[in-house]
C-alpha cells in the first residue's frame, strides 16, 4: 500500500518537473532581414546574386537552420529566387550572418525597372519564404523593406545598391518567421 502512494507521489511530482521544464522552453521564431545583395556573375538572360540575410535568434539555446527558399519581390513580379540547403548553427541570444546564393532574370528585371521604381528612386520589396528550423520544421517569413536605386551618369559604374535599414528591421518594415510559440 505504501508502495502505491509513492509511486503515485513520485509519478505527480515528475509531472509537475515537466511542466514546468515545457514552460521555460518557449521556443521564439527567429527574425530574417536582407541586409546585402551583391552581382556574382550572369549575363543578359540570368544574374547570379551573393545575398547576405541577418538571422537573429532571441532563444536561449542555439538552433540550427537546415535550409532556407525566398522569392524577392517587387509587388508581384519576382526579382530573385534564392535557396541554402546547408545547416548552419544560430548563436543564442545573437543574429548570424547567412550567405544566400540568388538567381535572377536580368533582362525582365531591365524591362520592369521603370516601373519598379518610386518617386523617390527607391524600390519597394517583399522577400518571403519558408526556413527549416531543425526539430521545429518549417517556418515562414516574411520581410519587407526597399532599396535606393543608385543615380547612373553616362560612362560611370553604378554605385552599390543600398537597403533603407540593414541594421533593424522592425522600424517601419515588418520582418517575421511565423511558427507555433
Amino acid at each position: 500500500m505504501k508502495s502505491g502512494i509513492l509511486s503515485r507521489a513520485l509519478l505527480a511530482g515528475l509531472c509537475v518537473l515537466l511542466v514546468a521544464g515545457c514552460a521555460s522552453m518557449k521556443w521564439h521564431k527567429p527574425q530574417i532581414s536582407l541586409v546585402d545583395v551583391r552581382l556574382a556573375g550572369g549575363n543578359l538572360l540570368e544574374s547570379r546574386l551573393a545575398l547576405k540575410v541577418r538571422v537573429h535568434n532571441e532563444n536561449d539555446r542555439d538552433i540550427i537552420l537546415d535550409a532556407l527558399t525566398f522569392d524577392m519581390l517587387a509587388g508581384d513580379f519576382v526579382l530573385a529566387r534564392g535557396a541554402r540547403s546547408e545547416p548552419i548553427v544560430l548563436s543564442r541570444l545573437a543574429d548570424t550572418i547567412v550567405d544566400i546564393d540568388a538567381t535572377a532574370r536580368t533582362l525582365d528585371i531591365l524591362q520592369r525597372l521603370p516601373a519598379l521604381v518610386q518617386s523617390d528612386g527607391r524600390i519597394s520589396y517583399v522577400v518571403k519564404g519558408e526556413a527549416v528550423i531543425r526539430d521545429y520544421g518549417r517556418v515562414p517569413f516574411e520581410h519587407t523593406d526597399s532599396l535606393a536605386m543608385p543615380k547612373l551618369s553616362r560612362g560611370a559604374p553604378p554605385a552599390a545598391l543600398s537597403g533603407s535599414n540593414p541594421a533593424s528591421s522592425s522600424a517601419g518594415a515588418s520582418s517575421s518567421a511565423n511558427a507555433p510559440q
